[in-house]
């Protein structure tokens, strides 16, 4: 008897030992699990507080300027790890579009002035494109510039030559970038053209507020890639140059630069990824726009365009394009336009402080239409 009471007794305090151990396994398990509920909820509370923009374009619309431009927006000079390979940048850029000029010149039949024919020929820094620039080449590059009928070329010219050029040529800054002690200025930075290949991201903050924004490679092989990934974006801006209507493009010299622009801004507005997500487009370049159209008639590309070389006339015209080919245009209450998403601002991406106002004013449009449950209200 007393065998079978020791027996009960053991047991049940085996029992109670065993009890114990599993409390104390599950308040390991239930602290385990509130402190994973706790990581989860503060990365979601940071994924709601950063709003993802997707940034899209046609190559040369100048989507990688305005990217550069938000980066620098809280810093006040140039990253330096970025120096040497901005400098690489600005050296091929002159010499890519020098060489480029000097074959429009010829294309158009156009006749240089008999010094510039001189220090053309004996150029020999033309045919080395890896040469680095001297003093002595940037006195060469300043009088080939200076020539009229290279400034022609330029102004005719469809889409061969970057819209930066003139800027690289002026006097002021072929002299300090010819130096051997150039270091690239913020603006060197924004101006010279480098070209985005497949995905990158930058994140920035403005008035508090945390953006990223992922930029997808401009070129038409590039886009379809990576487009469908990113149907959750709080809103996707789209560039276009107004610049570009008399371009055209590289891969096909039938169509026109500005077709391509819009004819891809018609498949995002209209693609099932983004129908219910907001589209901001940027028609930028407007300071180019503005001294082209007076030179060279939108009707170029739109034989239906009847506003001449007047800029308001033309620019209404191209922003009324766009919208029409959104599908919008039904729609002429501007209320009834915002509420399809679609908020157009004409930009100049190398303009900080037009950048600032623009980025401000979307920021209250996203904040307001897409994370109204967060605290950013003011």
């Amino acid at each position: 008897k007393n065998t079978t009471n020791n027996k009960r007794k053991t047991r049940e305090i085996m029992g109670l030992l065993n009890t114990r151990e599993q409390t104390a396994d599950e308040r390991r398990d239930r602290e385990r699990s509130q402190a994973i509920e706790v990581q989860l909820k503060q990365a979601r509370k940071q994924r709601d507080k950063e709003l993802l923009l997707l940034l899209l374009g046609t190559d040369h619309a100048g989507k990688s300027t305005l990217s550069k431009q938000l980066r620098l927006l809280n810093s006040e000079n140039l990253p330096e790890k970025e120096i040497g390979e901005v400098r690489g940048h600005v050296g091929r850029n002159i010499y890519d579009n020098l060489k480029a000029l000097l074959k429009e010149v010829e294309k158009r039949d156009l006749e240089l002035q008999a010094r510039t024919k001189e220090v053309v020929e004996k150029a020999e820094w033309l045919n080395d494109p890896k040469r680095t620039l001297s003093v002595a080449i940037g006195e060469d590059i300043k009088k080939i510039w200076a020539d009229d009928a290279v400034k022609r070329a330029f102004a005719m010219n469809e889409g061969t030559i970057e819209d930066s050029a003139p800027y690289f040529f002026e006097e002021k800054n072929i002299d300090r970038i010819c130096k051997d002690s150039y270091t690239p200025t913020k603006e060197d930075f924004l101006r010279v053209r480098s070209e985005t290949q497949g995905i990158s991201e930058i994140k920035f903050e403005i008035n508090e507020v945390e953006f990223k924004m992922i930029d997808i490679a401009g070129q038409k092989s590039q886009r379809k890639k990576y487009m469908h990934h990113f149907e959750n974006v709080t809103a996707v801006i789209f560039v276009a140059s107004m610049s570009e209507y008399n371009q055209l493009m590289e891969e096909d010299a039938q169509v026109r630069k500005m077709q391509e622009s819009l004819d891809y801004f018609e498949e995002v507005a209209k693609d099932k990824w983004f129908k219910d997500t907001p589209i901001i487009l940027f028609l930028n370049k407007n300071d180019i726009f503005k001294e082209k159209i007076q030179q060279i008639d939108l009707k170029c590309m739109f034989p239906d365009y009847e506003g001449g070389c007047d800029y308001g006339k033309a620019a209404d015209y191209l922003e009324e394009k766009f919208k029409r080919t959104s599908g919008l245009n039904k729609y002429n209450d501007e209320e009834e336009i915002k509420e399809r998403f679609l908020y157009i601002h004409r930009t100049c991406a190398t303009d900080t402080e037009n950048v600032n106002f623009i980025f401000n004013s979307v920021k209250d449009m996203v904040l307001r239409q897409a994370l109204a449950a967060v605290d950013f209200e003011e």
